[in-house]
Parts: C-alpha cells; structure tokens; sequence
C-alpha cells in the first residue's frame, strides 16, 4: 500500500512538474500573439493546472456526483517557519452537486498528520479549534480561508517544491484533491 501510494504520488510530481514547465514556455510564446489567441491559451492552461494538480475532481465517478459536480479551487499552503513544523492550508471548496456533503478527513503528503481546524471566538477571544467534520451544503462554496475553516499539517517535512498534493476525503468515502500551491 505504501508503495502504491509512494508511487501515485511521485507521479503527480512529475505531472506537475512537466505541466508548469509546459505552461512556462507557452506564456513565453505567447506574449508575441494576438489577443483570441491568448483567450484559447487562458482555456487550456486552466485545464493543465487541473489536470497538473491532482485533477480537482472527485476521485470516484461510480456515484451519482460526476467528477465537476465537486472541485477544489485555489490551494495554497503556507509551509513552515525555520524551526516550526506545521504548515497551513487554505482553498475553495465548489459543491455543485444537488447533494450536501461532509468533509470529514484530510491528507497532506509530507506531515505526521493533518486536521480540519476553525477559528471561533469565544468571550472575546480567538480560539482554535479542531473539528471532527465540515458540512457543505449542495451548490455551496465553501471557503477555508485564515480567520475559518483551514487546514492544519504537523510535523511538516518542507521541501523545495511549487505544488503539495492535499486530499480532501468526504463521509461516503469520495475524495477531492489539488496541488497547493507555496505562499509565504
């Protein structure tokens, strides 16, 4: 199992990798083109960041959800400071399916484990918190965003890369993953 995840995961790399280089020589390229062109360019470099970042969709397309019913927009992730070990997670949940559905774990290659948290506040004090679920009703957005609902990554192992895989898993077992990309 291990194994098969090791190697699932070496290939999003390179997969990321290869798009953004891809992407890089196309916006050399076209900055010598006319305007409906770039317009077509827009298009497909959309569609190379998807399929670059884990693909966004739903993992299982057996269900009455289809794979662009529920997609991650926007992950990023703020790595650790020097000499910390936890990194944070923020993005946008879309749920366009007619269902509601129930973040109820998450996975972040490179971390000991990772958690759903939100900030509360409470008597006047901000407070943090780790939540066991996230509900998102059907056609919501939800954004994880720093001040709400976010993602915690322990014992963070930075590395010097543009994307980091993260896995949304739902309570019916469907999952959702992105590459999230670095902020400071």
């Amino acid at each position: 199992m291990a194994i098969t995840t090791s190697l699932k995961f070496t290939k999003l790399l390179y997969l990321g990798g290869l798009l953004a280089g891809i992407r890089r020589w196309l916006m050399r390229v076209t900055a010598l083109l006319p305007v409906p062109f770039l317009l077509i360019y827009a298009s497909l470099a959309s569609v190379a960041v998807l399929a670059g970042d884990g693909t966004g969709k739903m993992v299982d397309d057996h269900s009455e959800l289809s794979q662009a019913s529920v997609s991650i927009g926007d992950a990023r992730i703020r790595l650790p400071l020097p000499g910390q070990t936890t990194a944070v997670v923020y993005l946008t949940l879309h749920n366009s399916s007619s269902q509601a559905l129930t973040v109820t774990e998450v996975k972040v290659p490179g971390s000991e484990r990772a958690e759903l948290h939100q900030h509360l506040h409470e008597n006047g004090m901000m407070k943090m918190r780790a939540v066991e679920s996230i509900p998102v009703a059907a056609g919501e957005t939800l954004e994880f965003t720093p001040g709400g609902y976010h993602i915690m990554a322990f014992e963070m192992v930075a590395e010097t890369r543009q994307l980091y895989p993260v896995t949304l898993v739902f309570a019916d077992g469907r999952q959702v993953s992105a590459g999230a990309r670095v902020v400071r």
